[in-house]
């Protein structure tokens, strides 16, 4: 029987990988990504700040584009940790109902930054709701497209509870070479 204590942590690890996995593979950096808990969290990826060319309209690399491009990809990472998590209890026999992701504190921490990053690109209230349930949708494909890099990460993290963002992207190409 699994403790309470090492099924936590092992949700806790699947659903920052989940984060960090969907991040890198739409070419988001990661500095790091922990399970040591903090006073606010049970577990975090750490981001690097917003570069220049998607927040400053000044700079001559910015586009529209590429802004939306880095809003959508921390959006859909926001989602996928939540998503990722749902999964692990499904895949252990221990499904969450539906409502789990509205009613669980760290799901709802996730929507709120998902809502915060799409927020900097709609035009109207009215976009907002259809919009977030578009990148959700899409966040759930990139969990199940990602499936075994996000357990091999999950693995990785369980095992020495602090990653670099250069360590969990050699997890996930090692990931990827086994399943090719």
């Amino acid at each position: 029987m699994t403790r309470p204590d090492s099924l936590r942590q092992k949700a806790t690890a699947i659903h920052e990988a989940g984060h960090a996995v969907v991040a890198i593979s739409h070419e988001l950096p990661i500095t790091s990504l922990t399970i040591q808990p903090g006073e606010e969290y049970r577990g975090r990826v750490v981001y690097p700040g917003v570069p220049d060319y998607v927040s400053d309209e000044g700079h001559p690399e910015f586009s529209y584009d590429k802004e939306r491009n880095y809003m959508e990809a921390h959006a859909l990472s926001s989602f996928a940790g939540s998503i990722a998590e749902f999964e692990y209890y499904r895949t252990i026999g221990k499904p969450k109902p539906e409502q789990w992701m509205g009613d669980n504190s760290g799901a709802q921490e996730d929507r709120n930054q998902a809502y915060e990053w799409v927020t900097r690109l709609i035009a109207s209230e009215e976009e907002l709701q259809p919009y977030t349930d578009w990148l959700f949708v899409r966040a759930k494909t990139r969990v199940t497209l990602y499936w075994e890099p996000i357990q091999a990460v999950q693995e990785a993290l369980l095992q020495q509870t602090t990653l670099t963002g250069e360590n969990v992207k050699n997890v996930i190409r090692q990931a990827i070479s086994l399943i090719s």
